[in-house]
């Protein structure tokens, strides 16, 4: 979508600029989903349908990027960030309704912590990694994260209450020493992330902001 007869600081411009369009188009999306829709849809066809659904639609649109990016005018890819909004709209509210249900009231914190410390510790080694597999081909890493959402999408297809067992079989001293590891794990490589990318983010948007351009870097800061 970017015209390759343009220098390299137009084109990393209209590339910023394309990402920005698209990264609206996914708030947007999740904005009307998370804000409007996800009560009415969780009180018609409930949690695990839901989450069920949600996933269903992040894997058809990470599998339609490569294929968007290929063949398919830029208007194609706006509407997958639609799509990957409702997706990730649906899942995510209706994952952590169902983690709260699923245990008893004494263990609803430390589950709801150990579940957001899992999705910083993802959200941090899956960036890294998609890096890597981009170098490789610009379509693997679409092609590995619609792989990883199936296996979710198998988790999914059995989930059970936790409140079938009984409360002291949560409890244990291996279970909270678990909880408080990937907290820290999750700080440890967050703040290594964030020394080795957040300086050079840093200045590339503070040098934009000087040229009069907001780019997709002063998001991330």
């Amino acid at each position: 979508w970017v015209d390759s007869a343009l220098d390299s600081a137009s084109r990393h411009r209209e590339a910023s600029k394309l990402t920005a369009y698209f990264l609206v188009s996914v708030g947007v999306g999740a904005s009307i989903v998370q804000g409007g829709l996800i009560g009415r849809l969780n009180k018609r066809f409930g949690e695990v349908n839901l989450c069920r659904f949600g996933v269903c639609l992040v894997v058809l649109t990470f599998l339609a990027i490569p294929w968007a990016g290929a063949q398919a005018p830029f208007s194609v890819m706006l509407l997958i960030g639609l799509v990957m909004a409702c997706g990730t709209g649906s899942l995510h509210p209706s994952r952590s309704a169902l983690l709260s249900q699923s245990c008893p009231a004494h263990l609803q914190g430390g589950a709801l912590g150990a579940s957001q410390s899992l999705g910083s510790l993802g959200r941090v080694i899956g960036p890294a990694c998609a890096g890597l597999f981009f170098e490789l081909d610009p379509n693997l890493p679409f092609w590995v994260g619609a792989s990883g959402r199936l296996i979710t999408l198998v988790f999914t297809l059995a989930l059970w209450s936790w409140d079938i067992y009984q409360d002291e079989s949560l409890v244990s001293r291996q279970g909270g020493a678990l909880f408080d590891l990937l907290r820290y794990a999750s700080l440890l490589l967050a703040a290594i992330v964030t020394v080795l990318l957040g300086g050079p983010l840093l200045e590339s948007a503070a040098d934009r902001l000087r040229q009069g351009e907001v780019t997709t870097d002063l998001l991330i800061v």
